[in-house]
């Protein structure tokens, strides 16, 4: 058997602590708080960004990027120190847009270091802009563009080129520059 208990007195309400009233100064408030998140964001840059290690400090180089391009990019002769043509890698075709037929890499300054091209006779050439030598690792980057997936993976940004770029770069942070 259950038995309810119910109370015999009305509950009753405190007041509100905090009364609601309408502000007046609608720009003063929202220049308060811009001006205070802007020091929020200065103190917070000088004092733990500059405390941060940056790996590859010593070489100017943080890490690096891939800037794709549907457009052939072949770099001036006076900015490449070398040029190298590796045939038999594999690249797909993306299911739904242009093809990327560049690639660049570059750190986080925009150094450009590689330029990736897709010949139009299906090979690939790299231009190297900075004493980078691709050449030891050309039989390396055909076994993980394969391991990869490159020559069947028609993402528009991760297939194709894109994953042939991929495999560049983790040639070139892993073995080149460590």
């Amino acid at each position: 058997m259950t038995i309810m208990i119910t109370a015999s007195r009305p509950i009753k309400r405190t007041p509100p602590i905090i009364q609601e009233k309408e502000l007046k100064h609608h720009g003063l408030m929202l220049y308060i708080i811009l001006v205070g998140v802007f020091l929020i964001l200065q103190l917070s840059e000088t004092t733990y960004g500059s405390e941060l290690p940056h790996p590859h400090d010593d070489q100017g180089l943080y890490s690096l990027n891939i800037r794709l391009s549907s457009k052939i990019i072949r770099p001036p002769q006076e900015l490449v120190t070398s040029i190298l043509t590796i045939p038999n890698v594999d690249i797909a075709r993306p299911m739904v847009g242009p093809p990327s037929k560049s690639a660049i890499l570059e750190d986080d300054q925009r150094h450009r270091m590689v330029v990736l091209t897709a010949e139009d006779n299906g090979e690939l050439t790299a231009y190297m802009l900075d004493h980078i030598d691709l050449a030891p690792h050309v039989q390396e980057l055909r076994q993980r563009a394969i391991e990869r997936g490159c020559g069947q993976d028609r993402m528009s940004i991760t297939g194709g080129m894109g994953c042939v770029a991929i495999c560049v770069k983790d040639i070139i942070e892993a073995e080149i520059l460590p």
